[in-house]
């Protein structure tokens, strides 16, 4: 028995977003100085949007460290580790990321990851 199928399935039709365009990411920055020292973050907007926040906001800890190290930070700095499809699978996400490579410069106690494991 022949069961007709559509080629379309085996195609995508939609453009890959860019890079600097994607949303609902979990990113990670690297110093282009030391390797060692990266920090995980998570957006729900664009990201080009938190990139720019992280290079000009005194409280950001990506701020912070290149005062410290006098070292060069742009777009190339950070990469994509993750995506997701809602908030809460982002939050989970960067999370689990967070505790497995514990980043230099993640400060924030929220951000270790035992905040998501608390029964509501």
């Amino acid at each position: 028995m022949f069961k007709p199928f559509k080629v379309g399935r085996y195609f995508s039709l939609k453009d890959p977003s860019p890079f600097a365009l994607r949303s609902l990411v979990v990113y990670k920055f690297v110093c282009s100085v030391d390797q060692s020292i990266f920090y995980i973050g998570k957006t729900k907007r664009h990201l080009c949007t938190r990139i720019r926040e992280h290079l000009s906001s005194s409280s950001s800890a990506i701020f912070s460290h290149r005062l410290s190290c006098n070292c060069s930070c742009s777009a190339e700095n950070f990469s994509i580790i993750s995506s997701a499809c809602n908030d809460f699978d982002l939050c989970i996400k960067e999370a689990l990321h967070i505790k497995d490579k514990n980043p230099s410069l993640n400060c924030n106690l929220q951000n270790n990851g035992s905040i998501f494991l608390k029964v509501f």
